[in-house]
């Protein structure tokens, strides 16, 4: 297959892969039948082909693997049960953002938050995250999304999704008024690697160098503390919108002084 020969093309095929093993697992463990996840993953899909090809003029359709990743995601974020009416808002705001809400041919949003937050929103529905659960096995519990960070080392972002989760790791066990070892092991596992590993790591939408993806993982984790700490919901898609609104911004500013090699490293296809 011509898309494993490329980088890309095998992100694309691993992070399939990942979200279809959690969603088998999670799906089991919770004995649902995902059908909100089926309709997202059709729907950006389908919007995706159409849009490419009638308001683009694509004019050759390829496999949308960047549409069904990003239906995936909200299928896995969004309740079960909800309404369908906003999976569909979520999956078409999702598409509209990844095809045209862009600076200099850039995204700004991850599509898959944005679509989330306005799908979601309309409604007034909560976020789920089932595709986030733990597992436990014997003695231990093991977070499903954890095998997402195979995701997160493809996309060369691993910084990012640590230094998310070593701050909220810290702010959890600051604020908690138990300071047990027992309660530092419930803070680790309870992180929400599926936003950690795979949203927040998109690789058009977060920075590229080490550095920045350090800051920008813990500005992702104290804005989405501070934001469910006051009770507002969406914490984590709020807090990852306004942050890629924050990087597009400096990636704008920033690349008037960058060299032109290094702009064109970080304007490789979306995953989401």
């Amino acid at each position: 297959m011509k898309i494993l020969n490329s980088h890309v093309g095998r992100m694309y095929i691993i992070t399939i892969l990942l979200l279809l093993i959690t969603t088998v697992i999670s799906s089991y463990i919770l004995n649902y039948i995902p059908y909100n996840l089926i309709i997202s993953v059709t729907t950006c899909a389908v919007a995706e082909l159409f849009l490419k090809k009638y308001y683009i003029k694509q004019k050759d359709s390829k496999i949308p693997f960047s549409g069904i990743i990003t239906g995936f995601i909200i299928g896995l974020v969004a309740p079960v049960s909800g309404f369908i009416i906003s999976i569909l808002i979520a999956s078409i705001a999702a598409v509209i953002s990844k095809l045209f809400i862009k600076i200099k041919n850039v995204n700004i949003f991850n599509p898959a938050a944005f679509g989330l937050l306005v799908g979601l929103g309309v409604m007034l529905i909560g976020d789920q995250w089932w595709g986030s659960i733990s597992y436990s096995i014997g003695a231990f519990t093991l977070p499903i999304a954890l095998i997402f960070i195979v995701s997160a080392y493809e996309s060369k972002r691993v910084p990012t999704a640590l230094s998310f989760a070593i701050i909220f790791i810290i702010i959890s066990f600051i604020f908690n008024a138990d300071h047990s070892i027992d309660n530092l092991f419930t803070s680790i596992i309870s992180i929400n690697y599926l936003f950690a590993f795979l949203m927040i790591t998109e690789p058009k939408t977060s920075p590229y160098k080490i550095y920045p993806q350090i800051l920008y993982g813990a500005f992702i984790a104290l804005l989405s503390y501070a934001i469910a700490y006051i009770g507002i919901l969406y914490p984590y898609l709020i807090a990852l919108l306004v942050a890629n609104v924050i990087y597009a911004v400096y990636r704008r500013n920033g690349n008037r002084l960058m060299p032109k090699k290094t702009i064109l490293h970080n304007t490789h296809t979306t995953i989401t």
